[in-house]
């Protein structure tokens, strides 16, 4: 995982700014780690791309700095030693090369030529484990269940019969996939999270007007994890009642997200954490889900919907819209009922205080 400045300048499409000021070549410089700022670490690699890390870039050296162009005429006519210390790289998009550079360096996508398996794993003969795969601890694998290429599968997981695992993916401690499971390729499913677990279904019996009984509703549907996608802690995806449940491709879902049987989350998708999904309801691509959204049962968010946090989506919620609230308005009404709202506090307020001045 060591880099020098030049794979890094290839790998985010940047270009070295002050090749000609530093005090010493860069030419041997090795950089083993993402480092935030303030940071003298000359083996380190930092990122400044806002203005309120001033302070901090003043006293900071690291091996290798990441910028925007906008930002670089203003880092050398601050007259801060980080111009001729080290190595200043812009990239028109410094946020993305932070991502791409975060991957490049996370030890846990360092993928193995040979397959290695923990002799204190469970393993049922059936199970087809491919090549380059790395199974932990106390992992237990069911009959049937395939796992791919270049995948890892970390300490404690729990995987059923007859799921499949695609190449590359990432498994952390303590994921629990039931029985039927399909997940593609270069899928990351954090500790703690459930996939496939039955939904929450009871149908009442009712005897002279009173629920007796909650009967279960056995669930026969898969979870479907499609290529891509990566899964927070402790979110729980349910598998579907009779047809499944599905997250597209390229989604991301925080932590304690909540997807509900026959579900179906689009492309790309984006889920903030505690928010969650009734049974049946759907969303498009390119969606955004602000924290602590509950979306009702059978509701459809369309493509490229915004919803803010904390809001109630009760009914559906077309292509492009934007809405906030519970409850739920569209973002303009929303902000318009803020604004009459504030303006009856305060009359309220000034109200009361003539009051108590009589």
């Amino acid at each position: 995982m060591n880099k020098n400045p030049s794979s890094v300048v290839e790998l985010i499409r940047g270009r070295i700014e002050n090749q000609e000021s530093l005090e010493s070549g860069f030419e041997d410089l090795v950089l083993t780690r993402l480092s935030g700022l303030p940071s003298t670490d000359s083996n380190s690699i930092c990122f400044f791309f806002s203005p309120k890390y001033k302070n901090d870039l003043a006293m900071s050296a690291p091996g290798l700095l990441v910028t925007a162009p906008d930002f670089v005429r203003p880092i050398k006519e601050s007259g801060s030693p980080i111009w001729k210390k080290s190595v200043i790289v812009s990239c028109d998009e410094p946020y993305l090369a932070m991502a791409r550079l975060s991957q490049a360096f996370d030890p846990s996508d360092v993928e193995l030529l040979e397959t290695r398996i923990h002799p204190t794993a469970a393993i049922e003969p059936s199970a087809v484990i491919s090549s380059g795969v790395e199974i932990g601890a106390h992992v237990s694998i069911g009959a049937g269940t395939t796992v791919g290429k270049g995948s890892k599968i970390f300490s404690g997981v729990c995987i059923g019969d007859n799921v499949r695992i695609g190449e590359s993916c990432r498994l952390f401690s303590n994921v629990t996939v039931y029985s039927g499971t399909e997940i593609g390729n270069r899928v990351r499913i954090h500790s703690g999270a459930v996939i496939g677990s039955d939904g929450f279904g009871y149908a009442q019996r009712v005897e002279s007007g009173e629920i007796v009984e909650h009967v279960k509703i056995h669930h026969f549907g898969k979870a479907i994890i499609e290529d891509d996608v990566e899964i927070g802690a402790n979110t729980c995806i349910d598998r579907g009642t009779m047809s499944n449940t599905v997250i597209k491709a390229g989604s991301k879902l925080d932590n304690l997200v909540q997807i509900a049987h026959n579900c179906v989350v689009g492309e790309r998708s984006i889920f903030c954490g505690k928010s969650g999904m009734a049974g049946s309801s759907s969303i498009g691509k390119g969606v955004f889900v602000g924290g602590l959204v509950a979306i009702n049962n059978k509701v459809h968010v369309g493509d490229g919907a915004k919803i803010g946090p904390c809001t109630g989506v009760t009914k559906n919620v077309r292509d492009g819209e934007i809405v906030r609230g519970f409850p739920m308005r569209s973002e303009k009404d929303y902000m318009s009922a803020n604004v009459v709202l504030n303006r009856l506090v305060k009359n309220q307020k000034t109200k009361n205080d003539r009051r108590r001045e009589v």
